[in-house]
C-alpha cells in the first residue's frame, strides 16, 4: 500500500497572530463600495461582499497590492490613495494570496479555499485550502492523497493529474513530487519501514522520471522545498521524525534533468520564509542554523546555484532570519535582533524578541543597515513591493498586538497600513509562538510576479 508524504511542516507551526509610537497617514474617506478599515470593535456588521457573477480580469496591477486579515475578514489595499476594501465577510478567513497575474484574490475560509476578482465580484468557493496557484497562469491546484486537480478560475474548467504535485517548475511546464511507500517490514523502533523517492513529470503528469531515492529502507524522508530556476531543493527529514526535523536539517539541490544531489546548507529549518531565491533563479538566500529557538544561532547565507558556494552575509552576535530579496535581486530585506543564546524560553527570550526590528543590506552583505527601530514593539517578515519602494513587515506591540505596516529601504515613509492582523482567536498568543517563530504569511500578502503562492491553513 503506497501513502502519499503530507506536509510536516504545518504540523511546526503554529499559527499565532500593534502599532505604537508613529503617526500614521489620515484615512481615506468612505465610500459605499470601499468601506473605511476600522478596528474590530467599530467593525461594520457582516454584509454579503458583491454580487456578479465570476468573470476574468484584466491583469493590471498596481505597483503596491496589498491583502491582509483585519478581525478576521481579508481586505485589499492598492497603495496609495486607494481606500481599503472588504473581500470577505463572517470571519476566520486566513492565507490570502495573489493570483500571478494580479488579478485574483484567494484565500481560506470555512475550510475552503475562496476566489474572489482583485476588481470586484462575487466570492467563489474552488476546493480545499491546500494547494497552490501554478506559478505563470491563474489557476488553482489541489492535491489529494494520490491526485491532483488543476482549476482555471476564469472558465471553472478542470483538468486532473495522476500524481500528488510538491512543487511546480518556474513557467509551470512540470513539476515535483515525492513519493512514499511502506514495505510491511518493521524497523528497530518497531514502526513500519518505508521506502521514498523525488520524481519529476511534465505538466500533465507524462513521462514521471525519478531523481533521487535515499536508499531502502530509506533512513530519511524527503520534504520538497520548491524548484527554483533549474534546481529542486528538498530537506531530509531524518527518521521521518516531525520533532528531528523541528531542530534543523540540511537542505539538498538536485538538477531538475537529473544528476547527482548536493548539500547546499547544512542546517536550517524549514519554515517557508527561512528561503529565497533571487529573482533570476542564480542564488538563494537562507537561514543558516539549527535549533528550533529562533532567537538564538540564525544567520543569513546566499548560496551561488551554479558553483554551490555559501556566503555567510550577518554576523554571529545577532539572530537573523526571513530573508527576502528586491525586485531587483541587488538588496535583502532580513529580521535580526541580539542572539540571546540557547535560553530555552522565558524573560530572556522575550527580550531578544523585543528587540527584532527590520534590516537592508546589499545582496553581499555590504550597507548593511536597521531600517526601523523602537522599544516597545517589534518587527518582523518584511516583503518588498513590485517596484521596489517599499517594505511592508508585521509591527507587534508590547500588548502583543500585531499589525501591519509599510516603509521605504532607506527607513524613511513609515506609515500603518492595518491597525490588526488576523484575529482574536489567531492571535492570543503571539508573544512566542512557536519558539518565537510567526508565520505571518498567513494574514497577507504582497503581489510579485514571482512569489511562493502555496496555502497551508
Amino acid at each position: 500500500m503506497r501513502r502519499r508524504l503530507t506536509s510536516i511542516m504545518a504540523l511546526l507551526i503554529t499559527l499565532l497572530c500593534s502599532a505604537c509610537g508613529v503617526q500614521t497617514t489620515a484615512a481615506p474617506q468612505q465610500t459605499p463600495d470601499t468601506p473605511l478599515l476600522q478596528t474590530a470593535a467599530t467593525m461594520p456588521s457582516h454584509a454579503p461582499v458583491a454580487t456578479p457573477a465570476l468573470a476574468p480580469t484584466q491583469p493590471v496591477v498596481p505597483v503596491t497590492l496589498l491583502a491582509y486579515v483585519h478581525a478576521g475578514d481579508v481586505w485589499i489595499s492598492e497603495l496609495p490613495g486607494a481606500a481599503p476594501r472588504r473581500v470577505s465577510s463572517d470571519g476566520e478567513a486566513s492565507a490570502p494570496r495573489w493570483s500571478p497575474s494580479g488579478a485574483w484574490l484567494a484565500f481560506c475560509q470555512n475550510e475552503q479555499l475562496q476566489v474572489v476578482p482583485r476588481d470586484g465580484g462575487a466570492t467563489q468557493a474552488f476546493g480545499p485550502c491546500s494547494g497552490t496557484w501554478l506559478p505563470t497562469r491563474d489557476e488553482l491546484a489541489f492535491a489529494t492523497d494520490s491526485s491532483t486537480t488543476i482549476v482555471d478560475v476564469a472558465s471553472g474548467r478542470r483538468r486532473a493529474v495522476a500524481y500528488h504535485v510538491d512543487a511546480w517548475n518556474p513557467d509551470g511546464t512540470a513539476f515535483a513530487y515525492v513519493d512514499l511507500a511502506l514495505s510491511g517490514a518493521l524497523d528497530t523502533a518497531n514502526a513500519p519501514e518505508r521506502t521514498t523517492s523525488l520524481w519529476r513529470a511534465a505538466a500533465d503528469g507524462s513521462t514521471p522520471q525519478e531523481l533521487f531515492s535515499p536508499g531502502t529502507p530509506a533512513p530519511y524522508g524527503l520534504v520538497l522545498a520548491g524548484w527554483y530556476n533549474n534546481s529542486i531543493l528538498f530537506w531530509s527529514d531524518p527518521q521521518f521524525s516531525a520533532s528531528l526535523l523541528a531542530d534543523g536539517v540540511p537542505l539538498h539541490s538536485i538538477p531538475a534533468q537529473g544528476g547527482s544531489e548536493r548539500e547546499i546548507v547544512p542546517w536550517m529549518l524549514a519554515h517557508p520564509d527561512f528561503l529565497a531565491i533571487s529573482p533570476d533563479g542564480t542564488r538563494i538566500a537562507a537561514t543558516e542554523g539549527g535549533n528550533r529557538q529562533t532567537w538564538t544561532n540564525k544567520h543569513i547565507v546566499t548560496v551561488d546555484m551554479a558553483s554551490g558556494t555559501r556566503t555567510q552575509i550577518t554576523g554571529n552576535a545577532v539572530a537573523a532570519f526571513s530573508p527576502t530579496w528586491s525586485p531587483d535581486g541587488k538588496q535583502l530585506a532580513y529580521v535580526a535582533g541580539p542572539d540571546v543564546g540557547s535560553v530555552g524560553g522565558g524573560e530572556a527570550a522575550q527580550k531578544g524578541m523585543e528587540q527584532r526590528h527590520i534590516w537592508v543590506m546589499n545582496a553581499d552583505g555590504s550597507d548593511n543597515r536597521q531600517i526601523t527601530t523602537g522599544d516597545t514593539f517589534y518587527d518582523e517578515r518584511p516583503r518588498w513591493t513590485a517596484d521596489g519602494a517599499h517594505l511592508v513587515f508585521v509591527r507587534v506591540n508590547d500588548q502583543q498586538q500585531p499589525s501591519l505596516w509599510t516603509v521605504r529601504p532607506d527607513g524613511s515613509g513609515l506609515e500603518q497600513i492595518s491597525d490588526s492582523l488576523g484575529n482574536i482567536t489567531q492571535t492570543q498568543e503571539a508573544d512566542f509562538g512557536y519558539y518565537g517563530y510567526h508565520n505571518w504569511d498567513q494574514f497577507f500578502d504582497v503581489w510579485q510576479p514571482s512569489a511562493n503562492r502555496a496555502f497551508s491553513n
